[in-house]
């Protein structure tokens, strides 16, 4: 990928922030939202890799206002999310003053978002970013960020230490990777070594990113029903959502300890898989 190319790549991006921005503004489309920011995770990615060269002075960077954009939409994103998870199946009829509580949240974190604002702060960044790239991306430069994102996650699995917060990295990591493979500068031909870890390929990542995708909409969901919330509700309701809590929490428990033992056996550097897990801390 020569630096036109480069250039390019960065361009479509922000022209896809662009579009989502539209659709998000016509109403708030849970899908939208979530297209929006895989965009932008997409584009930060890119910029972390050209950002590693050594010849770059200075890292390519999202603005702060942009990223203040995604945060705010990926919060209304979860509470839309714990909408729909409240208001299905055993849930429907129940939590009443909860649902309330959540679109009251909705309304106020909407109030927040002007398109109009946020596709001018698009329009000057895609500018100071395509400026800021001085150079072409080689396939060396995938192969060169993968193994760096890998020995960040090797660190991590290290130290045995599964820590929600944790998890979190690790999946960070491992998606930056995925994202960048399928960018149009990852040729396969030219990057099999980098394509896979452990023997793993890009499957394997796909499904694992699933899986610790779950964990964390899990953990999310736990943390919407906190405790500031459930005393303005009723009693019964009150007593309910704890219910609630206890269960999520349990199962949360339970998928953090298949996650950790998955991660433990397959990706943990130098780990013999046949040998049985050794105890790991989580907290």
């Amino acid at each position: 990928m020569n630096k036109q190319q480069t250039k390019h790549t960065i361009t479509a991006l922000y022209k896809k922030l662009d579009k989502d921005i539209d659709r998000i503004a016509a109403g708030f489309d849970i899908e939208d939202i979530h297209r929006f920011r895989v965009t932008y995770k997409k584009l930060r990615a890119f910029l972390k890799m050209l950002s590693q060269h050594k010849k770059n002075t200075r890292p390519i960077k999202i603005s702060k206002k942009l990223k203040q954009v995604y945060t705010l939409l990926g919060r209304i994103r979860d509470i839309q999310l714990q909408q729909q998870k409240i208001s299905s199946g055993i849930h429907t009829k129940k939590y009443f003053q909860y649902k309330n509580l959540l679109q009251q949240q909705i309304v106020q974190l909407k109030n927040m978002f002007a398109a109009p604002a946020v596709k001018a702060l698009l329009a000057r960044n895609k500018k100071k970013t395509v400026d800021s790239v001085s150079r072409a991306c080689h396939p060396r430069d995938f192969k060169e960020f993968a193994e760096e994102k890998y020995a960040a996650v090797a660190a991590l699995l290290a130290a045995a230490h599964y820590s929600d917060a944790n998890i979190h990295c690790i999946r960070k990591h491992l998606k930056d990777v995925l994202f960048n493979l399928r960018s149009s500068h990852a040729s396969k031909k030219n990057l099999p070594a980098a394509t896979a870890w452990k023997g793993k390929d890009e499957k394997y990542l796909h499904q694992l990113l699933i899986d610790l995708g779950n964990f964390q909409d899990l953990c999310t969901s736990i943390s919407l029903l906190n405790t500031r919330w459930l005393k303005t509700i009723a009693k019964n309701e009150q007593a309910a959502l704890t219910q609630l809590k206890k269960n999520w929490t349990a199962a949360k428990i339970s998928l953090k300890k298949e996650l950790a033992a998955r991660l433990f056996n397959d990706l943990t550097p130098g780990n013999n898989a046949s040998v049985k897990q050794q105890p790991v801390k989580s907290r």
